[in-house]
């Protein structure tokens, strides 16, 4: 994709279109969603050794901002190309990852063993208030006077292998800390059991349901948190 992106640039489009390989119809719909899968991640420093060898104004870090910005607007944020240290990425899978990285410090949890938490129709009838607080990651998340501020997760047809390959990637790479987004899936999947905990979270633009229905969302997070393993320090605990 970055090498389509890379003719884009260079080339006129009577040019793109006499090429047979990079101007098939859809073939960018053919890549895109292959780029972050764990089995198809390249090294970032290799791309960027390839990359050189191009005479471009932009990196590959501009580049892959760009890309990833038109495929995921809601997840990779206007500050992630600048925010993010490229010698400290690992390839496109880890670059996804990084761009919602929390900004907040969260405190490690006394005790992290736990067997259920209340829902949020629960914590609803028991007159916790849900806020949208509109902030850059979406593991932000705060309790605080009875107000629980979870920023918005929107639920699309793609949501699910996005988590599911980070949250691969994150049991293969960590080992007891740092998995937020496996402790946010941990989080979101106790919050959300039912599709009357949809019904809660929808109207305080908590969640942005893009699916057929509440129940495939409530179905699709119980299913992202099988076999799901959280930090030691799981950090939602509120």
């Amino acid at each position: 994709m970055v090498l389509l992106k890379c003719k884009w640039m260079r080339e006129s489009n009577e040019s793109l279109r006499s090429d047979q390989i990079f101007y098939r119809p859809c073939k960018i719909d053919d890549v895109m969603w292959d780029m972050y899968l764990l089995e198809n991640q390249l090294p970032f420093f290799l791309l960027e050794k390839l990359f050189e060898l191009h005479t471009m104004n932009s990196t590959i870090m501009e580049l892959t901002f760009y890309v990833f910005k038109n495929i995921w607007s809601s997840w990779v944020k206007e500050d992630s190309c600048k925010k993010i240290n490229s010698s400290r990425v690992l390839h496109f899978l880890d670059f996804l990852r990084k761009c919602q990285h929390p900004t907040e410090q969260h405190l490690p949890a006394e005790k992290t063993s736990f067997s259920s938490a209340p829902t949020a129709m629960e914590l609803h009838q028991s007159g916790v208030k849900f806020k949208n607080p509109g902030r850059n990651s979406l593991f932000d998340i705060s309790f605080s006077n009875g107000i629980l501020e979870i920023p918005q997760l929107l639920i699309d047809d793609h949501t699910e292998i996005l988590f599911r390959n980070i949250q691969a990637f994150e049991q293969c790479h960590y080992r007891f800390e740092n998995k937020f987004v496996s402790d946010y899936i941990a989080f979101i999947g106790f919050l959300v059991r039912a599709s009357n905990d949809v019904e809660v979270l929808a109207p305080n633009d908590n969640l942005k349901n893009m699916l057929n229905s509440d129940e495939a969302v409530s179905n699709l997070l119980y299913n992202l948190n099988k076999e799901n393993v959280v930090s030691e320090s799981f950090v939602y605990i509120l």
